[in-house]
């Protein structure tokens, strides 16, 4: 499995007017009821309790744009991000990786990674002997003519 990471400012520039989808396609079980009421109150995702007791939730008006919503008893997550690591329990970078993926984001590699694609690459030595043998005819189908032309010269000249 190859390690790879996102930048945060590529992922941000991908995600632009489309936090809803991501929303949806990240957390649909926990905040899909909430997509579809955008700015209107509904049970909070986390404890499910509604807001008649106090602890309800909402999107953002543009929600759509930002990501955002609003906890009625811890207060408000002004993005995607802030709102997906509240909702699923993750570290920003856990976040950054899921987004990434959803949108499908430039990789890069780290250092590991960029190890274990080299590994990965076969070298000559590793290939079967039949085929390392069909590539040096290939290799060398052009050579003789090159060395006949120089022996031609070499024995016209002497």
């Amino acid at each position: 499995m190859m390690t790879y990471y996102y930048k945060s400012e590529e992922v941000k520039a991908l995600v632009a007017d489309n936090w809803l989808a991501i929303l949806y396609g990240l957390a649909s079980d926990q905040i899909g009821h909430a997509i579809q009421n955008v700015g209107k109150h509904t049970a909070c995702p986390v404890h499910g309790t509604d807001k008649r007791k106090g602890d309800g939730f909402r999107l953002f008006k543009d929600s759509y744009r930002t990501g955002g919503g609003i906890w009625n008893t811890c207060g408000p997550f002004q993005d995607g991000f802030k709102l997906l690591m509240w909702l699923k329990g993750w570290d920003f970078s856990q976040c950054l990786l899921a987004v990434g993926d959803f949108v499908n984001a430039p990789k890069h590699l780290t250092k590991k990674g960029r190890a274990e694609k080299a590994r990965t690459q076969p070298s000559m030595k590793h290939q079967p002997y039949a085929k390392r043998k069909e590539q040096r005819t290939k290799n060398q189908s052009s050579k003789p003519e090159q060395r006949a032309k120089g022996i031609l010269v070499d024995f016209g000249a002497a």
